[in-house]
Parts: structure tokens; C-alpha cells; sequence
């Protein structure tokens, strides 16, 4: 798919507001059809730099961008934190395309028959790279610090127990790094070649005017 194409099949993948039950029904609705017509057909800035980053996938992987578009559409807006997280792969896929070895990309390898797996492995140079994408929740976490205790440092197990009876708990967005670790140890530990780095890219993304 070249650009053109890309920006077509992401217009006719996502709901427009054809019809009723398709209200408020994707998060990307307005960028993509609204937007256009209210800009005297420019594309929204965010739409046009997504596009960008797909097509420059694209060129070397191709079927990267119909299949992200179709993974994207069937997403509903109330799962926002979902599109997050595609959207911080892409963010990282973007650059490693940018440096990998040519055909050297393998998106979700994995060294068993169903096992954890990172989201890509690639060659830069001479050396393998094994990378984690993990994305934080920021919005849940937004609603959340307003109903309960915010800890910023890490506590025993005593005085976290202690802590935890006068009420809720909410733990700080930076000691959830040890959960991302964990799980991201999870998902590499069976990329064993030679020469592997195994990298975690944790994301903190902000779209302010998707919608």
C-alpha cells in the first residue's frame, strides 16, 4: 500500500457517522472524517503524521499497514488505552525500520509454539535486538489518584499492609516499571541468539486532540 492508499483504507476502516449506533463510536471518527471537511480537505495533523509512520513501515513490511488499520478499526472508543498502546509500537517500529538491516524485522517472534514473545526482533549492524512495547494507562491512573493515597516510593511489605488499612492505595505511574520489567522478561526470555540485546521501550503518550 502506498500513502494514498493507506489514507482510503483507513477512511473506509473506520465507522463515520453514517448512522446512528456508529456514534461515538472509534476514537480516530473525527480525525478522520470530520476533520477533513471542516479544514477544507486538509488531513489533521495527527492523522497525516500516523499515515506517514505506516507508509515508512510499510516499505518494509509490507502488509504492516492493512493489517494495523484492521486491528485498529475493530477497537471501540471506551477501549481507548488499547489504541495507546498500538500506537506506541508503531511509534518505535517507525524508528527501528529506520535503522534494522534490510529484511531483518520479525514482528512477534517467538522461540516456542505459543510462548510469550516480544513485539519485534531485529538485526542493526551485527547485533540481534529484541524489543518489549509496554504503554502506561495514564487515564485510569488519572481517575484513580483522585479517590485514593498516592505513594511515590517503593515500601516493605509491613508498612504497604499498614498503609493499605487507613484506605485505597494508588501506586505512583514509576513503580509500575517493575510490573513492565517483569513482564517484558516474560516475553524475552526465550530469544537466545547470539549477540541478542533485549530491550523495553516504556511509552507515556499523551493525544490531545484525536478526537
Amino acid at each position: 500500500m502506498n500513502r494514498s492508499e493507506i489514507i482510503d483504507y483507513l477512511k473506509h476502516k473506520i465507522p463515520d457517522y453514517s448512522c446512528e449506533t456508529n456514534l461515538n463510536k472509534h476514537v480516530l471518527q473525527f480525525s478522520i472524517h470530520v476533520f477533513p471537511f471542516l479544514a477544507k480537505g486538509n488531513i489533521h495533523p495527527f492523522i497525516e503524521n500516523f499515515v506517514n509512520a505506516l507508509n515508512e513501515i510499510e516499505n518494509s513490511i509490507p502488509g504492516y499497514a492493512k493489517k494495523t488499520i484492521d486491528w485498529l478499526s475493530t477497537i471501540n472508543k471506551s477501549h481507548f488505552e488499547q489504541v495507546m498502546q498500538i500506537f506506541g509500537e508503531i511509534i518505535v517500529l517507525r524508528k527501528l525500520v529506520s535503522i534494522a538491516n534490510s529484511n531483518s524485522i520479525t514482528l512477534e517472534p517467538s522461540a516456542e509454539i505459543n510462548g510469550k514473545n516480544p513485539e519485534f526482533r531485529a538485526k542493526v549492524d551485527d547485533t540481534f535486538f529484541a524489543i518489549e512495547v509496554k504503554t502506561a494507562s495514564l487515564f485510569d491512573f488519572s481517575t484513580e489518584r483522585q479517590t485514593g493515597l498516592q505513594i511515590t516510593a517503593q515500601f516493605n511489605d509491613i508498612d504497604y499492609k499498614l498503609l493499605n488499612q487507613t484506605g485505597k492505595i494508588i501506586n505512583s505511574r514509576s513503580l509500575k516499571v517493575k510490573d513492565y520489567l517483569v513482564s517484558a522478561e516474560k516475553n524475552l526470555r526465550n530469544i537466545k541468539e547470539t549477540k541478542n540485546l533485549k530491550m523495553i521501550f516504556i511509552c507515556y503518550l499523551l493525544f490531545g486532540m484525536i478526537t
